[in-house]
């Protein structure tokens, strides 16, 4: 838990493994399981976290490039 602004703690999460897909969400991307086309990626824990539209295309090219 951090007292700062997502944004700051994105910058300073390395850009290869993480990735924002969402205003209150950062994600490792190597804990995703899969993306539900409802707009959901799937945690390797069952959790899910929604993509927000206009973060979807970056998201994707991140997921399965």
């Amino acid at each position: 838990m951090i007292s700062k602004p997502l944004k700051f703690a994105l910058s300073i999460l390395p850009d290869s493994k993480f990735i924002r897909c969402q205003q209150s969400y950062i994600v490792n991307l190597n804990m995703i399981a899969s993306y539900n086309k409802s707009g959901y990626l799937i945690l390797l824990n069952g959790q899910e976290v929604p993509v927000s539209g206009p973060n979807r295309k970056l998201v994707l090219n991140r997921i399965f490039s």
